[in-house]
């Protein structure tokens, strides 16, 4: 059976940044949501659990924000990658599941993007 698991959650973060491949992408700036899940083993995680040993989410956050410096990016699969890495960079996330969705790409879709979910064992 599958331990149980807490999910820790970071949804529809937006970040400004130049993402993609069609030449009008390369103009201007785009807004992406980003959407984060982090799981823990709830047993251990919720029974320890204290101010000094949360999964503190700020650092992923910061992360996110910090897009808006990159150069250019083609893939939106580039931020999705470098996601995965910021959230398997804090020891209690034993898996996560991650979103990066460009909602103004198409006139008649939410959005467009890419989603991945990884266990820290395929990281």
């Amino acid at each position: 059976m599958e331990p149980a698991y807490t999910r820790i959650l970071l949804q529809n973060v937006e970040v400004s940044t130049r993402v993609g491949l069609a030449a009008w992408e390369r103009e201007r700036a785009q807004r992406l949501w980003v959407n984060v899940e982090l799981y823990a083993q709830s047993q251990s995680y919720l029974r320890d659990v204290t101010a000094r040993s949360i999964i503190d989410y700020c650092p992923i956050y910061n992360r996110i924000q910090s897009w808006s410096e990159w150069p250019h990016t083609e893939l939106i699969e580039t931020f999705v990658s470098d996601l995965l890495s910021a959230c398997f960079d804090i020891p209690q996330v034993m898996a996560c599941k991650v979103s990066v969705i460009k909602p103004d790409v198409f006139d008649r879709a939410q959005g467009a993007g890419a989603e991945a979910f990884m266990r820290r064992t395929e990281h």
